[in-house]
């Protein structure tokens, strides 16, 4: 059997690292403990903000390292310090945000290790994601008044997260924002993830490496 010089895993949360009922089986557990006695970096790669990060993950002795926002920031979990930023511009925020504009849907802006909504659209978003999201939507989030307001002057602009009420309207944003040079994913059904151009989890991921050594 070949053997590999693993130097750093990286895992999903939702459907990966978690069962179907948001929990780390014992046998998880143990496999990242094991990594991480053999000195692998083991972290979190997961489109939630830090502040949408389970405890559960974070605190088990080792893990060092948190990537989030789809690659929008990767932060060091001692001092909970961002190591890596890869930001949309504000130029780019107020482009996103008038692209979305007249479409049927939320949007919540990630920075600073939060996600950032107006309370209308926060009071919308809770009717239209699934139940079992409905505690990890209310930690995660803040509200402001103004959100084109706020990405004018946010520190830096992690991602953007939509949750469409109008199936047909997600293609239309998809494509215009794909059409603009933007990385678009989707995690649900329902909604639309918007970083910078480039800026995915592989690529943050690689940035890490080199910061470590491991390039």
């Amino acid at each position: 059997m070949a053997e590999y010089d693993i130097r750093m895993v990286a895992l999903d949360l939702d459907g990966t690292v978690f069962n179907d009922q948001k929990q780390i089986t014992p046998r998880t557990r143990a496999a990242l403990r094991a990594a991480l006695a053999q000195g692998v970096t083991v972290l979190p790669a997961t489109g939630r903000p830090l502040a949408g990060a389970p405890d559960e993950f974070l605190s088990i002795p080792g893990v060092a390292w948190a990537l989030t926002s789809n690659g929008g920031c990767v932060w060091r979990l001692a001092g909970r310090q961002p190591a890596i930023r890869l930001p949309l511009s504000p130029a780019q925020g107020q482009q996103v945000l008038e692209t979305l504009a007249g479409l049927d849907c939320t949007v919540d802006l990630y920075a600073d290790g939060w996600a950032y909504t107006t309370a209308a659209q926060l009071a919308r978003l809770e009717t239209l994601v699934e139940p079992e999201l409905l505690s990890y939507v209310r930690a995660s989030r803040r509200t402001v008044p103004d959100l084109a307001a706020f990405a004018a002057s946010a520190p830096g602009i992690e991602k953007f997260s939509c949750q469409f009420g109008t199936p047909a309207h997600r293609p239309i944003a998809r494509d215009k924002l794909t059409a603009l040079g933007y990385e678009v994913t989707c995690s649900l059904g329902t909604n639309l993830e918007i970083n910078a151009p480039g800026v995915t989890k592989g690529a943050a991921l690689l940035a890490l490496a080199r910061q470590l050594g491991y390039t």
